[in-house]
């Protein structure tokens, strides 16, 4: 079990006293504790902030007496670009000025509980891949076992009756099906562009024509028949994470 900080500033006191219920309750059961704090001024909360103590998820109302909450959000970004950042207003003409603070989610006030529960479900998931998810590989006709970090996978690409496996740190050749490992990493973000590749998309820097581009300037074949699947993936991945 993990301990989780989280931060709420809502300048409505009965609001935020409901926010704070409404979280609290639904993000209990991944099995983790979540410790809330309440703040009703922006000023409070970065007052906290710049005394030191850090929070993992912060949840902010956007029109507030004094400093509004993409201003709070902003200078939360220039100390701390990892934290999940959600927008709780019903200020929905502001959602496109909010891309600029890079939040995780932006909910509407007045469909709060319709949305808690893809809120809760979406917060758990992003929490869960920055702890860190293992991936564990027997390989095949032999007893050797791998267990490597999925968020550090930058590819995978199949050699003769191996799959070499590029990671942050170093590469492993293990004897594996491409496919196999395909359905273990199915739902942790990773594009299949080629038949003998699979790409995390969160290294990936650009998509062209006949290639995706990765950040350290690898360059991974794109197949025709694939490229549509591909970028259609690759959007939806990059929503998901917004």
């Amino acid at each position: 079990m993990s301990v989780i900080t989280a931060a709420i500033c809502e300048d409505e006191p009965a609001v935020l006293d409901y926010l704070c219920k409404q979280l609290g309750n639904s993000l209990q059961s991944d099995g983790n504790e979540y410790h809330f704090d309440c703040f009703t001024q922006g000023e409070d909360l970065l007052h906290k902030i710049n005394s030191g103590t850090n929070y993992q998820l912060y949840f902010l109302d956007i029109e507030m007496p004094g400093i509004n909450g993409i201003d709070v959000c902003r200078k939360i970004r220039s100390r701390d670009e990892d934290s999940l950042v959600i927008f709780i207003s019903n200020k929905e003409e502001m959602v496109f000025q909010t891309f600029e603070v890079q939040p995780f989610r932006f909910i509407r006030k007045n469909h709060f509980m319709e949305e808690l529960l893809a809120l809760t479900d979406g917060i758990q998931k992003a929490l869960a891949r920055r702890k860190g998810i293992m991936l564990t590989i027997q390989e095949e006709h032999s007893n050797a076992i791998y267990s490597i970090n999925i968020n550090e996978i930058l590819y995978i690409e199949v050699v003769g009756k191996y799959c070499e496996i590029t990671t942050v740190s170093q590469a492993l050749t293990i004897r594996y099906k491409l496919s196999d490992l395909a359905g273990q990493l199915a739902e942790y973000g990773f594009l299949q562009p080629h038949r003998s590749y699979l790409v995390n998309y969160r290294y990936v820097f650009s998509i062209e024509n006949t290639e995706l581009i990765l950040d350290d300037q690898t360059r991974i074949p794109l197949s025709r028949k694939r490229a549509k699947e591909t970028k259609e993936q690759f959007m939806d991945f990059m929503r998901r994470d917004i």
